[in-house]
């Protein structure tokens, strides 16, 4: 649904980023709007002060404008119930906006839910991606683990090592190195929704430190549910990218895990 509802505690100045799949309002006249328009200032309240002064509300969305490109797409849902204005008409109106290119609109299917059928693929940074719940990614490796012991655990490592060593080549390739490439890498990992990592202390010449992950979503499902620490995926990325950053292997171990009751998940690196 596009109501957030999760807080992340403990961790100050975060808000939750919510991404469009789908709305559900009872007895409502949802309508979604894609609408591209000309990368140039006004071009928003354009649409925003068009809908305004009808009287709609947004409710949610997203918007794709990136510098140097010379338009955007901005989606986003509206109720038309009780407006007085049919879906097709407020395209026609949109359209005839100066800055816009090109619109369309999508009506709920089911009953007052508005699933996002518009957009496909989804991309992070650029990159095809797809989306798991934390709950999903879950049950997948205790499956794993449960199916085939410390081999799954080892499975997970080792897929997490090659994710991290291919990352680090990308952000290298960026022009990024040493412990700045390591900062990107890490900061990227919240705005993923991985986690949200803070190096307590890193020698760059040894490649040795510890870092600290709150809100890990490989050790979230487990919470507290053992004596056992749960990361083996991104205790295998972090390996991997600190491991290609800086061509010296390390070892990553999990001293800490919520898993087992702790505040946060630690990770030694040696």
């Amino acid at each position: 649904m596009h109501k957030a509802k999760y807080v992340v505690r403990g961790v100050s100045l975060l808000k939750s980023k919510d991404i469009l799949v789908k709305s559900y309002a009872p007895e409502s006249q949802l309508v979604e709007f894609s609408v591209s328009l000309r990368n140039v200032p006004g071009a928003l309240a354009e649409i925003s002060n068009l809908l305004a002064s009808m009287g709609i509300n947004i409710y949610s969305g997203f918007l794709n404008f990136y510098p140097g490109e010379d338009k955007g797409r901005w989606a986003f849902i509206v109720d038309l119930k009780g407006i007085g204005v049919s879906a097709e008409d407020l395209l026609g109106r949109i359209k005839g906006l100066e800055h816009v290119l090109e619109a369309e609109y999508l009506q709920a299917k089911f009953d007052s839910l508005l699933i996002d059928v518009m957009h496909f693929p989804l991309l992070v940074m650029g990159v095809r991606s797809i989306l798991f719940k934390v709950e999903s990614w879950g049950n997948i490796t205790a499956h794993l683990q449960q199916r085939f012991g410390t081999g799954g655990a080892v499975i997970l490592y080792e897929m997490g090592l090659k994710a991290g060593e291919a990352r680090a080549r990308e952000v290298i390739a960026e022009g990024f190195k040493g412990s700045i490439a390591l900062d990107v890498i890490l900061s990227e990992r919240v705005a993923l929704g991985w986690g949200v990592p803070k190096l307590i202390e890193f020698d760059e010449n040894r490649v040795e430190g510890s870092l600290s992950v709150q809100e890990l979503f490989e050790c979230l499902p487990f919470k507290s549910s053992g004596k056992d620490s749960r990361s083996s995926f991104f205790r295998g990325y972090l390996a991997g990218v600190i491991t290609q950053i800086f061509n010296k292997k390390v070892r990553v171990e999990e001293v800490e895990c919520i898993g087992k009751g702790d505040q946060t998940c630690l990770f030694k690196i040696k």
